[in-house]
């Protein structure tokens, strides 16, 4: 079977190798909170939402009707581990 050359070289190659464990060491894993952050930006620039309010009064488009946010849209986001 032969190897690709990259995969060879972090194999045989001692400082390739122990520079790569430093970074995979370091590197940040996000949590569920980060994604629904990220999602929650998406939402807000869909729907053209401002990023920090929970309720815009859009009174001049729509007649007196609010818009929710996109927080209030897909509602609590905080991770719940209690059965």
């Amino acid at each position: 079977m032969r190897l690709p050359p990259g995969l060879k070289n972090w194999l045989t190659d001692q400082a390739t190798y122990a520079r790569l464990c430093v970074e995979a060491r370091a590197r940040k894993f996000r949590s569920w909170s980060d994604y629904v952050e990220k999602l929650l930006k998406h939402l807000q620039l869909l729907f053209n939402l401002p990023a920090r309010s929970r309720e815009v009064s859009s009174a001049d488009s729509h007649g007196g009707s609010r818009v929710p946010s996109a927080r209030a849209l897909i509602g609590d986001t905080t991770l719940r581990t209690e059965i």
